[in-house]
């Protein structure tokens, strides 16, 4: 299983899913490491994170 926010591998008794809803479909499960991962750097950056940090 891979962590969807670090891109690294874990183990069943790691993940934490959590359930994403859209108003326009059915949603999806992610899952992501129980502790907190750092964020992958493939994963964009929101535009009012990017400007933070300036």
């Amino acid at each position: 299983m891979i962590c969807d926010r670090c891109n690294q591998l874990m183990r069943p008794d790691e993940a934490k899913p959590i359930d994403i809803h859209a108003a326009t479909g059915p949603g999806t499960t992610i899952y992501v490491h129980r502790v907190l991962c750092t964020r992958s750097r493939a994963h964009p950056v929101s535009y009012p994170e990017r400007r933070a940090r300036r």
